[in-house]
């Protein structure tokens, strides 16, 4: 294998500044720690980084690198710390064990933390992320919250919300989500929302899919969700 990592499948760089912009690792059979020297966390110009469906228990990973995976609460802050370019973050599956922090990159457009053992309160900035188009942190029943009470200040083409399984409780859907007009999908299933579903739910014109089963809910449906796409 070539010592130069810019010619690595998994890897991309920038062609100008050799920089690692690009690591895919999904599904590569990664086992381990993730400890906080790891080299992983000096790639300051990263702006894709996926780890998806690979086991970060307590084996030695694959023999492309020397030294063990540590991932833990603290070694996932400081990651996102030094990432500050990040644009896609994709942790489906991977036992973060953590709370979410508060310094996620502006620049994220793709935030997936589903699965990954999430606890304690969303707080509220990740939905004011301005350049966010997808967000799913479904299956994480230990992480509750609330949604903001005033406009998101988030971006013109958030598309995907999936909080599937995330302790909600509440009043079902504040005024301020029906503002994100751009919404193409919206999971809340068994998320502990009770009330009807509100009127100003038919102001999401562009919604593909609506996932709400599994919560308290009264009254009738909307009759302008039926014309929905």
């Amino acid at each position: 294998m070539s010592r130069d990592c810019c010619l690595w499948d998994e890897v991309t760089c920038d062609e100008m500044t050799g920089h690692v912009i690009e690591l895919d690792l999904h599904c590569s059979q990664l086992v381990g720690k993730i400890d906080s020297n790891s080299i992983l966390f000096q790639l300051s110009h990263l702006q894709r980084l996926d780890l998806l469906r690979n086991n970060f228990s307590n084996s030695h990973i694959s023999p492309e690198f020397e030294d063990k995976l540590k991932f833990g609460p603290r070694d996932f802050k400081f990651l996102l710390q030094n990432l500050t370019q990040l644009t896609e973050l994709d942790h489906t599956l991977i036992n973060i064990s953590s709370a979410i922090p508060l310094n996620f990159s502006s620049h994220l457009t793709i935030l997936t933390l589903k699965e990954t053992g999430l606890y304690g309160i969303i707080p509220e900035s990740i939905f004011h992320l301005p350049n966010l188009v997808t967000l799913e942190l479904q299956f994480n029943d230990q992480l509750h919250g609330y949604f903001p009470k005033t406009k998101w200040n988030s971006s013109a083409f958030f598309r995907v919300l999936d909080l599937n399984e995330v302790n909600l409780s509440g009043n079902f859907l504040p005024e301020s989500l029906v503002y994100i007009t751009s919404l193409h999908f919206l999971s809340l299933a068994y998320c502990n929302l009770r009330g009807p579903i509100p009127e100003s739910l038919s102001n999401l014109t562009r919604l593909e899919s609506l996932v709400l089963d599994g919560n308290t809910m009264n009254g009738t449906i909307p009759s302008g969700i039926f014309s929905f796409p």
